[in-house]
């Protein structure tokens, strides 16, 4: 079972609401789910019982009886190869937007062509399925035109997810993509290819959106948002250019530069104590004033022993301090 888009178109289909009921079209919006990318399916009834009604009460019977109609219908058509009965859903390409489709494991009419990894090697995004023949009727043209012009290479021009077969060509996309490959982390998913050529489309040069990956490395910030957040900033100060990226950033460093030189430098003061021993000497002349009231630390009270003298015994340690340096009491 895959994941696929329903069109809104099916609910209002008068050839289903005509000849199905509920269950029917149940059905036929499950064989969407279990045909490959091709729109192939093997339409055996009890095999599709199982994969589409697991927990329903439906008879196998009435499952080939809507596979026949809807053949009858126009909606598949059966093809045989080998002896063995397949089906393919006719406007499963008109529907399904397949970006990487899978190679067919169901062999394929003779109307279909499997162009992949023969065709353009490695580069999913190019492998699509084909048209080549005609059906059984005039409509033939009709059909062959509806599935070519939903073909990959057509999708492009229609939705912006596929804009990254646009550029992944380009030479520059690949630069692009060695560069991330190399400055953040290995695998760049499609998404993330999408989102920076989507700057380029924008106006700005690859060699910018390299310098804003570059950035992110040198930053160690290596995630898609910190590029993005570097590539919007400059995409809105009308920067293009790698050229002009760089010299924005070296004004900006010299702008800084200027600020820290013009910053004031306080200056520091320190009070110089007198050295141990020496506690009665006044402090030099030449060094910093000493504030009014000190305060010693207990230490240097105790080890002023020197300082100590018959009029001052009695007095605290620190007061005997402050009188033998020639201060106020």
């Amino acid at each position: 079972m895959r994941k696929r888009m329903v069109s809104p178109s099916f609910f209002s289909d008068e050839d289903l609401i005509a000849n199905f009921d509920a269950w029917g079209r149940l059905l036929y919006v499950g064989l969407w789910c279990i045909a490959e990318d091709s729109g192939c399916f093997e339409p055996s009834p009890l095999q599709l019982k199982m994969q589409i009604f697991p927990g329903d009460n439906i008879d196998p019977k009435d499952i080939e009886k809507w596979l026949a109609k809807l053949a009858e219908l126009n909606k598949i058509i059966f093809y045989e190869i080998a002896g063995k009965n397949y089906a393919w859903i006719k406007n499963f390409h008109k529907h399904q937007t397949l970006d990487r489709p899978s190679p067919p494991n169901i062999p394929l009419p003779d109307w279909l062509e499997w162009c992949g990894k023969e065709h353009f090697g490695n580069d999913r995004h190019k492998w699509h399925y084909k048209f080549t023949g005609k059906l059984f009727d005039d409509k033939s043209k009709t059909i062959r035109r509806q599935v070519e012009d939903v073909s990959p290479r057509k999708k492009e021009k229609k939705e912006r997810s596929t804009s990254t077969r646009r550029h992944f060509d380009d030479m520059s996309t690949k630069e692009i993509i060695a560069k991330f490959t190399e400055c953040i982390y290995p695998g760049i998913t499609p998404y993330d290819i999408d989102r920076l050529t989507a700057y380029i489309e924008d106006g700005l040069e690859p060699d910018l959106i390299i310098y804003a990956i570059e950035e992110a490395a040198a930053n160690n910030a290596r995630r898609m948002s910190y590029i993005m957040k570097i590539l919007d900033r400059l995409r809105a100060a009308g920067i293009t250019t790698r050229e002009a990226a760089e010299a924005e950033k070296a004004g900006r460093k010299t702008i800084t530069a200027s600020h820290r030189s013009d910053d004031i430098k306080m200056p520091y003061h320190r009070i110089v104590r007198a050295p141990r021993g020496d506690a009665a000497s006044p402090p030099d002349a030449g060094s910093a004033a000493l504030p009014d009231k000190l305060s010693p630390r207990r230490e240097d009270a105790d080890s002023s022993r020197d300082a100590v003298s018959l009029g001052n015994a009695d007095l605290p340690p620190g007061q005997r301090l402050a009188e033998a340096w020639g201060f106020d009491k």
